[in-house]
């Protein structure tokens, strides 16, 4: 019985353990992101008339977005919520968290935008639009 009582609280130990270290390991890289060189006054017009509802949270986007947030060849958002912790800087203190952090995003019936900052070298904001 003890050996029994033994063995679970070292299978539990182990459990916490490797989640500890799945939680705490760098994210992995982002895929890509294509931006437009240029969007015509008309694209950004269109844009603008469209009835978008306002996403806050990272979770509350559209499946297919939030793919372009996730590291490649995981499962782990690269895309923190507004106000969450996140590397603003190039100097990486929790590698654990990510460098993007979400300002406010857009759903339409067609098309979302996503407002984000970028920490590295000179914090950045980036709105990216997607049909």
């Amino acid at each position: 019985m003890t050996a029994i009582a033994v063995g679970l609280v070292c299978l539990l130990l182990s459990t916490v353990v490797w989640q500890h270290a799945q939680a705490s390991k760098p994210p992995g890289e982002a895929p890509a992101i294509e931006f437009p060189s240029a969007i015509s006054q008309a694209t950004r017009i269109q844009l603008l008339q469209d009835d978008f509802k306002i996403v806050s949270r990272v979770e509350d986007l559209p499946r297919t977005v939030l793919e372009t947030f996730k590291e490649k060849g995981g499962s782990r958002l690269l895309l923190a919520n507004p106000g969450a912790k996140f590397n603003p800087g190039d100097v990486i203190w929790d590698a654990s968290v990510p460098q993007r952090r979400l300002v406010l995003a857009g759903v339409s019936k067609d098309k979302c935008f996503v407002h984000f900052e970028r920490g590295g070298r000179g914090l950045s904001n980036i709105i990216e639009d997607s049909d």
